[in-house]
């Protein structure tokens, strides 16, 4: 007995289909990736928003009146809690720009470099263990980052009609 023969027409079309799906899922991975990233390093950089510790009291050669920062106290002494913390420290936390895909997986990042000063490197390890910055400014946006990539792909998805 012989075997019906069966004629598939469409299956390039398919087969495109599918590819495209496949690009418009791995640049959603890649984008929401990024926007993972910078929400972690908004967080990680609003733990260094301390309130200034030092206070500028005195006259000075353009103010002839006590110039006094906003909302810090007024006789502030040098002790305690970090304050504001501004310059190579808070410009070191940043993500990874060119994000790696390795094994069909986007692998980027989020850490605190010290620009390539040494005494950068120093602060920052002693910092997060006496006043923790970024471990919770992690913790604090962890629960949205799924849904991040969960709005990603569902557009993808849609992009193509559906599934």
């Amino acid at each position: 007995m012989l075997a019906p023969t069966v004629t598939v027409h469409g299956a390039e079309k398919l087969r495109a289909d599918l590819t495209q799906m496949t690009r418009n899922a791995d640049r959603a991975t890649i984008a929401a990736t990024k926007k993972v990233q910078n929400k972690v390093k908004a967080a990680v950089r609003k733990n260094l928003n301390g309130r200034p510790r030092w206070n500028h009291r005195g006259k000075s050669a353009i103010f002839a009146e006590q110039v006094n920062i906003p909302g810090a106290p007024r006789n502030s002494p040098r002790s305690g809690g970090p304050g504001k913390f501004t310059g190579d420290l808070r410009r070191g936390v940043g993500g990874r720009r060119r994000l790696v895909s390795l094994g069909g997986r986007v692998v980027g990042g989020v850490g605190v470099g010290g620009g390539g000063i040494p005494q950068n490197n120093l602060k920052k390890a002693d910092l997060e263990d006496k006043y923790p910055f970024f471990a919770p400014g992690y913790r604090s946006v962890q629960t949205e980052l799924p849904a991040i990539y969960a709005a990603a792909w569902e557009a993808a998805v849609l992009r193509m009609g559906g599934l």
